[in-house]
C-alpha cells in the first residue's frame, strides 16, 4: 500500500477521524489554556515593570528579579494551570531569592505526584535553588533519602555542594548504594 493509498484509506475511517478529531480538540483545548495562563501572568508581571510572556522567558536570565517572587509563587499554586505552565513557573523560582517561599515551594513539591513528570523535577529544582539555610538542607536531605521520592531526588543533588561535610558524606554514602541517584553524582561531578 501506498502513503497515499493509506491516507485515502485514513479519510474514510470513521474512528480514525473521531479519534484524530478529539487530539485536536484536547491540543487546540491545551494551547488555550496556556495562552490564557501566559495572558494572566504577563499582565501581572506588567505590574511590576516587566515585559515577560512566559515563565520560561525567566530561565536564561542573569540579573535577579527578586519582584517578581511574588507573582511567580502566586501562578504557581494556581493548581488548574496546566503542567508545561507550572513547570516553567517552578524554574523560573529555582533561584535564591525564591528563599523566603520555600515553604510553599515544599507543599507543592509534596503535592505533585511523580507522574506529573517534568513538574515533580522542576520543583525540585526549584527547592533546590531557594534552600539557603540549614533548615532548608535539613529538608533536602530527607526528600534526597526517601525514594518514595523517585527520580526527582536528582535535581536535589546540587544542594549537596552547599551543605557541611557531615551532612554531604551522609547523603553522598546513601546515593551510592542508589542506583537511580548514582549516575547523577558523576554528572554533577559530587565527590
Amino acid at each position: 500500500m501506498t502513503a497515499e493509498e493509506l491516507l485515502n484509506k485514513l479519510k474514510n475511517n470513521k474512528d480514525y477521524q473521531d479519534m484524530f478529531n478529539k487530539k485536536k480538540f484536547e491540543r487546540q483545548k491545551q494551547h488555550d489554556a496556556l495562552v490564557q495562563e501566559a495572558k494572566s501572568f504577563s499582565n501581572d508581571c506588567l505590574s511590576v515593570g516587566y515585559e515577560l510572556e512566559t515563565p520560561w522567558d525567566l530561565i536564561s536570565v542573569k540579573e535577579p528579579y527578586p519582584k517578581l517572587i511574588p507573582i511567580l509563587i502566586k501562578h504557581f499554586e494556581q493548581k488548574n494551570y496546566s503542567p508545561k505552565f507550572r513547570e516553567g513557573v517552578a524554574r523560573a523560582l529555582a533561584v535564591k531569592d525564591s528563599s523566603d517561599f520555600f515553604d510553599i515551594i515544599l507543599s507543592q513539591y509534596n503535592n505533585t505526584s511523580d507522574k506529573a513528570g517534568n513538574v515533580k523535577w522542576a520543583i525540585a529544582c526549584a527547592l533546590s535553588g531557594a534552600a539557603t539555610t540549614q533548615k532548608h538542607f535539613d529538608i533536602i536531605e530527607q526528600l534526597i533519602l526517601d525514594a518514595e521520592n523517585g527520580n526527582s531526588r536528582n535535581a536535589l543533588l546540587d544542594t549537596i555542594k552547599h551543605m557541611k561535610k557531615e551532612q554531604k558524606e551522609r547523603i553522598l554514602k546513601y546515593a551510592l548504594t542508589d542506583s537511580q541517584l548514582l549516575p547523577n553524582l558523576k554528572t554533577l561531578g559530587i565527590k
